[in-house]
C-alpha cells in the first residue's frame, strides 16, 4: 500500500533522480510499515525502521546501464522476463498496447516481489522471527 497508495506523480517520476525525492518516498513508506507492525503488536525500533528504510532505497533510487533502469527491471533483463523499454520500442510485433501493460504489470510484481523478499530477510531476525 505505502509504495503506491501514498506516492503522487512527482514522486513517482523523481524518486530515481533525486535522492532527495526518493528518501521522502521512503520515509512515507517507512510510516505505513512501522504502522501496520504496531497494529499487528509487533514492537518497532529505530533499528527496525532505519531497516525498513535501508532495504527500500537501493530498489527505488539506482538505476544502471544503458537505460538508466532501476535493480527490478535489470534483473528482469538479467533474466530475459518481460522489459518495457523492449516492448516500447519493439514495433514489429502485434499488440504493443498490450505487451507493454503486462510488462508494466510485471515490473510492479517484481518490484514489490523485491521489496517484500528484502523486509523479510531485514525484519524477521529484528522480530525474534
Amino acid at each position: 500500500m505505502a509504495d503506491y497508495f501514498f506516492q503522487g506523480k512527482y514522486i513517482a517520476l523523481n524518486k530515481t533522480k533525486d535522492w532527495k525525492v526518493c528518501f521522502l518516498h521512503c520515509v512515507i513508506y517507512v510510516v505505513c510499515v512501522v504502522l501496520w507492525l504496531l497494529y499487528f503488536g509487533y514492537p518497532v525500533t529505530w533499528l527496525i525502521a532505519g531497516w525498513v528504510l535501508l532495504s527500500h532505497f537501493p530498489l527505488d533510487y539506482f538505476s544502471f546501464g544503458k537505460y538508466k533502469e532501476t535493480i527490478p527491471a535489470l534483473w528482469l533483463r538479467l533474466i530475459g522476463g518481460r522489459n518495457i523499454i523492449d516492448e516500447q520500442n519493439d514495433d514489429a510485433s502485434p499488440n504493443k498496447e498490450a505487451r507493454v501493460a503486462f510488462a508494466v504489470a510485471v515490473y510492479i510484481l517484481t518490484d514489490n516481489l523485491m521489496h517484500l523478499i528484502l523486509i523479510t530477510l531485514f525484519l524477521k531476525p529484528l522480530l525474534g522471527g
